[in-house]
């Protein structure tokens, strides 16, 4: 089934101390690297990649490599939260099709995942994988919900209240990566362990 995926990743960074798109996934790989490439699938039309004008000017500079279906969108308006840059994202992506998104601070997307997940979408308005019955990353919404957030004028509105409206449905998952919200070094130490200075 095709779809597309925002990744959300305009945030501060101000608690990691150095922007999270820069973080080390593994040794070939950084988290904005390694996401895009997870969702670089045969059914994926398109990776929306919103950054603020910093991340805009790194990725420039720091030749980060990311699949060709990848665009990059700057969103200046950082202060009005996530469900802003979530709307901005999905401006780009096709609207008849379900999207994929998460956040930058969770980079453990796997094929496995999206696999279990798209195949539930038209059972309800958006689907969660889950942990222990805790729901993680990332979401895949209809194209209802897309719809329903792309005509909203309000961008103070809190994503996570705006989607109770809706039918949710979660996938059980046995991995609590699913889960992980890494946003500052001792998270990071946690979940992936790796050398940042």
């Amino acid at each position: 089934m095709d779809f597309s995926a925002v990744i959300l990743a305009a945030g501060t960074s101000g608690r990691m101390g150095i922007p999270k798109i820069l973080l080390r996934f593994n040794e070939n790989h950084n988290f904005t690297e390694h996401l895009c490439t997870s969702f670089n699938t045969s059914d994926c039309r398109k990776i929306v990649l919103v950054v603020n004008t910093e991340g805009a000017e790194l990725i420039r500079t720091k030749n980060f490599s990311l699949p060709q279906k990848t665009e990059v969108v700057v969103n200046n308006h950082t202060d009005y939260g996530r469900f802003y840059s979530l709307q901005f994202g999905l401006k780009k992506c096709d609207p008849t099709l379900p999207v994929f998104f998460t956040n930058i601070d969770n980079p453990f997307i796997e094929e496995e995942i999206l696999t279990n997940l798209l195949p539930n979408i038209n059972d309800a308005d958006y689907i969660c994988p889950s942990f222990n019955n805790k729901g993680g990353h990332p979401v895949l919404i209809s194209p209802t919900i897309i719809s329903d957030i792309l005509t909203q004028d309000d961008n103070t509105l809190d994503l996570k209240t705006f989607l109770k409206k809706y039918r949710r449905k979660n996938i059980e998952f046995e991995n609590c990566k699913i889960l992980a919200n890494i946003n500052t070094r001792e998270d990071y130490d946690r979940w992936i362990g790796l050398n940042l200075s």
